[in-house]
């Protein structure tokens, strides 16, 4: 992995946390229909931590590990 892919990583990580603290964002799944089923907050934002949290941690650990 180069520099450059770590920092974007690191980079989406941080857009990743700052979308989570957005208070009216609205997270959809699709149906099997013609509607859409609203998803809890709380599950939406679980997915965004978890994905900035290994975006963060690979990007961090290319950093501190290869110099």
């Amino acid at each position: 992995m180069s520099d450059a892919s770590a920092a974007t990583m690191a980079f989406f990580g941080i857009v990743a946390i700052l979308f989570v603290l957005i208070p009216d964002v609205k997270y959809y799944a699709r149906t099997i229909g013609t509607g859409k089923k609203e998803l809890p907050k709380w599950w939406g934002r679980l997915w965004f931590l978890g994905f900035a949290g290994v975006m963060l941690y690979l990007s961090l650990r290319h950093f501190l590990l290869h110099k």
